[in-house]
């Protein structure tokens, strides 16, 4: 590197500097001209220039709301205030539906495979013993029969068949085909519906 560049790298560093201290300085004089315990006072020119230097390097919402007659800040406020609505529809959803809500605000509706802990040892226990087979957990029936047995079946037996869920199938790495499926006891199989 000669000693042209490094006169030049030198130069520029200090302009950043300077221009970041010009930023924060103004930028303490705007947060200084809207607080109402401040007795600073400057004429609303001096303002609207500090609040346009301030939103072109950094827009936020206090700049930009300060800027009432700057298009580019209207919009900005716009687009702000269309996210935040957004934001809040999406939360709501996401409370009413009972799913939660990532981290960038969009629904998420996953969920975990097994529906209870003892399901999730179940699989879990079939996974350490079991080898050369594959483990499908909460398989709905009509994934393991074929949906032509529901011609056998009368009207509640087929919508039954459409809503069942098998705890744990166990597939034939090779084929594919069920070998056996497991539905864990409990209290729900015990009601008189069921």
């Amino acid at each position: 590197m000669t000693m042209v560049h490094k006169v030049h790298i030198a130069h520029w560093t200090r302009l950043n500097f300077a221009l970041l201290y010009v930023f924060e300085v103004l930028a303490r004089l705007f947060q200084l001209l809207h607080d109402t315990n401040s007795s600073l006072k400057f004429s609303e020119d001096i303002i609207q220039r500090i609040a346009e230097y301030l939103f072109e390097k950094y827009p936020t919402v206090p700049y930009a709301q300060a800027l009432k007659n700057n298009h580019k800040a209207q919009k900005f406020l716009q687009e702000h205030n269309k996210n935040i609505i957004s934001q809040i529809e999406t939360i709501s959803t996401g409370a009413n539906l009972d799913v939660k809500v990532g981290e960038t605000v969009y629904l998420l509706f996953h969920k975990e495979v097994c529906n209870s802990p003892q399901e999730k040892e179940l699989y879990l226990a079939a996974q350490n013993k079991l080898n050369k087979v594959i483990l499908l957990p909460n398989a709905a029936l009509s994934t393991i029969i074929a949906s032509k047995v529901c011609a056998l079946l009368d009207r509640e037996a087929s919508t039954f068949f459409f809503k069942s869920t098998v705890d744990l199938c166990i597939l034939d790495q090779s084929t594919y085909m069920p070998i056996f499926s497991v539905a864990l006891d409990s209290s729900w199989h015990d009601l008189e519906r069921n």
